[in-house]
């Protein structure tokens, strides 16, 4: 017998059980103190519900069934963000009346980031910004602009949790080049292949006149002699610019049909997943093995109206997306100082740990230490000032 069944079987809407020992023996648990008991009780409310007098409980309510159990850590370390941000996205469907659109549109239409997220060049901003890639990569991917993406990641999975909504998530992979482009590169490809192999036999003659036809085929055997490479067909495509995205066609593809991608390509180029380096060698991998310029999450959003009832104007919308959007920027604004921070004083130290031993062989300065070479140009790129004018070029409205 299940938790849910041993409720219905033991207890009314109504009843007054004595003290928590009674209902503990009602229900076969195990009687508990301090924080195990308070996690006991908070777990019992996903199955009835119960008003308390003295050391009394009285039965309110018995579930037809269990509620979904709210895990702390699947909402992250800013679930204070969790129910606003939720609200802005039900509030939006509401007032844009659309409900599908891909994760960077969702963060620009509820305030989690402004117009030019997304970008690494050409960004409106008043500042000058270092365009270093190395910037874009900490920001997306390690930084503020990957901190967003959790936020709504953590909306989402509230808003099924508390039966708010309907998420459903799709991928959509955009063609590299419309078909008429793939025709024509295509013949490209077939004059370059011409091209090669020409250069290839008229260098198999030259170095068959210079070391003979002996000594060449031992040479040739052996790969000491230079000849050109020939790009496969991918690489080749690869290399060509990508088509304007309104120009190509879409492919859609359900979660479970994307992942079955990537098992598929981690077992054939033996890749280990788990790890940023190979999810992104995995990504452009998949990208360049199917012709794809880019592959994005799309997710429709769709409001269960037996739960929720949303009425709002454009102007509360907008002002509801600029008060979350600035709670968001000022907490990424502490958080990647403090962060900076804290990094920057380990490897500090690190740097003066090892300044004695440059003394000792006559070049004391920190830029000669081992933790400097390791570290030393990206503290300077990426600089907490430069951190922060990212963070407000991109997410502050």
């Amino acid at each position: 017998m299940n938790f849910m069944e041993k409720v219905k079987q033991n207890l009314k809407v109504g009843m007054i059980v004595k003290n928590y020992k009674e209902l503990c023996n009602l229900l076969g648990e195990k009687v508990k103190t301090g924080e195990s008991k308070q996690i006991q009780l908070r777990n019992w409310n996903r199955f009835f519900k119960y008003t308390k007098e003295g050391h009394k409980f009285i039965i309110t309510k018995i579930l037809d069934e269990e509620e979904q159990k709210i895990d702390g850590r699947s909402a992250g370390n800013h679930s204070h963000f969790t129910k606003e941000i939720a609200q802005n996205i039900l509030m939006s469907i509401e007032i844009k009346h659309e409900q599908s659109h891909s994760q960077n549109t969702w963060l620009k239409i509820i305030g989690l980031a402004n117009s030019e997220y997304g970008k690494t060049a050409d960004i409106d901003t008043n500042k000058r910004l270092n365009y270093h890639p190395l910037i874009f990569t900490d920001f997306y991917f390690y930084g503020a602009g990957s901190s967003v993406k959790n936020y709504f990641q953590s909306a989402l999975r509230y808003l099924e949790s508390q039966k708010l909504a309907t998420v459903e998530t799709e991928y959509v992979a955009l063609n590299r080049v419309s078909e008429e482009r793939l025709e024509e590169i295509k013949e490209e490809y077939s004059c370059y292949s011409d091209k090669i192999f020409d250069q290839i036999y008229e260098l198999k003659q030259e170095y068959i006149k210079q070391y003979g036809k002996d000594k060449f085929t031992e040479l040739f055997s052996d790969n000491k002699l230079n000849f050109p490479t020939e790009l496969s067909w991918d690489d080749f495509l690869y290399r060509k610019k990508p088509d304007n995205t309104s120009d190509v066609e879409h492919t859609l593809l359900s979660m479970k049909e994307y992942q079955k991608l990537k098992n598929n390509y981690c077992q054939q180029h033996n890749i280990k997943p788990g790890t940023l380096k190979a999810g992104k060698k995995i990504y452009y991998g998949i990208l360049k093995e199917n012709h794809w310029q880019t592959i994005y999450e799309k997710y429709t959003i769709i409001p269960n109206c037996k739960n929720i009832s949303i009425s709002c104007t454009k102007e509360e919308f907008i002002l509801a997306q600029k008060k979350l959007n600035q709670k968001v920027y000022e907490h990424l604004v502490k958080i990647i100082t403090d962060r900076y921070n804290k990094a920057y004083q380990i490897w500090w130290e690190k740097v003066q740990q090892q300044l004695p031993h440059c003394v000792k062989i006559g070049t004391p300065r920190p830029q000669y230490t081992q933790a400097y070479r390791d570290k030393g140009e990206y503290f300077t790129i990426l600089n907490l000032e430069t951190r922060l004018d990212v963070i407000e070029a991109l997410i502050k409205l």
